[in-house]
């Protein structure tokens, strides 16, 4: 679903209602566990980069969330443990945040900000 914004505000605004505590909630913990991401809005989404270079992506898609993360072997690891949940190669798809273990996540997105640090080094 392709929500009308042109920016990071204009988008959390035009998330559904029923998303939208869901989708800011995602981005305290995007913004807590990796605080010196850039945050911008690109390919019409909240986006987040480290160093200059794609780290995470959220999105309100038609029937789902989306966490998008570059990390395939880190959302592999913590695939079983995240909750009720599907995964592609880089994405959590999930379609309430009670399905998915904030706190799990949260441990999934330090630990790749950590290595993104020490590789940026």
């Amino acid at each position: 679903m392709k929500l009308n914004a042109t920016s990071i505000e204009a988008y959390f605004a035009a998330v559904p209602a029923e998303r939208k505590q869901a989708m800011l909630s995602l981005r305290s913990l995007i913004l807590s566990k990796a605080p010196e991401v850039k945050e911008s809005f690109k390919y019409d989404l909240p986006f987040y980069s480290l160093n200059g270079k794609p780290f995470i992506a959220l999105a309100s898609q038609k029937h789902y969330m989306a966490f998008y993360l570059n990390e395939p072997m880190l959302i592999a690891k913590f695939k079983s443990e995240l909750g009720n949940i599907n995964t592609g190669k880089n994405c959590i798809r999930f379609k309430t945040i009670e399905s998915i273990k904030l706190v799990v996540l949260g441990t999934l997105i330090s630990q790749a900000y950590s290595k993104r640090k020490k590789n940026a080094g």
